[in-house]
């Protein structure tokens, strides 16, 4: 089975200081960490500290990484700002003319707008939910010609075809940009690949085989 690598290594943020290997459900992994400004509950000395999280990010292969762009958090708290701020009252204040009105029952405005609102309590209790758990990966200069998380890049098969994505956290997941989630398979098999390499993605049509033309952390210009 492939290695997982975790969540520093997927962001590209730590220099190599220690390579530790870990194995647990069958999966084999090994991480390059900086022990540096780590902190784990519980955890005090190093070694421990970095064997916690090994664990918890290497050897769970089905864990999700709660990892977003500063953009794409940017995105979501102005989402729940508008919906806290302004849009709930907005649809408050109908709701509570419609109730003014009389029998409820047969009232389509208070029914409808009832109903959205719940809907926008819902959304406001998951972006507040969502924001406190997600981590902003910032750009940074050690990542510069291998693909990390918020890297766009150029891929080419063998037939030619030509495909450019960015790898980002699922609640950014926008196709018609080539926007692809951390957590998908070609997200997976790409980290760490630089330009040249070539990289193999299970599909459920068979194993697909790109190769990497262009690493970049600035978005393709239309013209390009």
């Amino acid at each position: 089975m492939a290695s997982r690598k975790g969540i520093f290594l997927i962001a590209g943020l730590l220099p190599t200081e220690h390579t530790l290997t870990c194995a647990a459900e069958s999966v084999c992994c090994s991480l390059p960490v900086n022990t540096a400004g780590l902190s784990i509950s519980g955890v005090s000395d190093t070694n421990s500290r970095i064997t916690a999280l090994l664990f918890s990010y290497t050897c769970h292969p089905m864990k999700k990484a709660h990892l977003i762009t500063r953009a794409g958090w940017q995105a979501l708290d102005r989402e729940l700002k508008y919906l806290w701020k302004e849009y709930r009252p907005e649809i408050t204040k109908k709701v509570q003319e419609a109730a003014a009105q009389g029998d409820r029952s047969e009232n389509a405005d208070y029914t409808y707008n009832k109903r959205l609102l719940r809907q926008i309590d819902s959304r406001v209790r998951y972006l507040v939910k969502r924001l406190e758990e997600l981590k902003i990966v910032d750009y940074d200069p050690q990542q510069e010609g291998k693909i990390f998380f918020g890297a766009w890049f150029e891929l080419e098969n063998q037939e030619g075809e030509v495909v450019r994505y960015r790898i980002v956290g699922k609640d950014e997941l926008d196709t018609k940009l080539g926007y692809i989630t951390i957590d998908s398979p070609m997200a997976r098999a790409l980290i760490g690949k630089q330009v040249d390499d070539e990289v193999s993605v299970q599909t459920p049509s068979g194993v697909k085989y790109w190769y990497v033309n262009v690493i970049r952390y600035q978005p393709f210009d239309d013209a390009e």
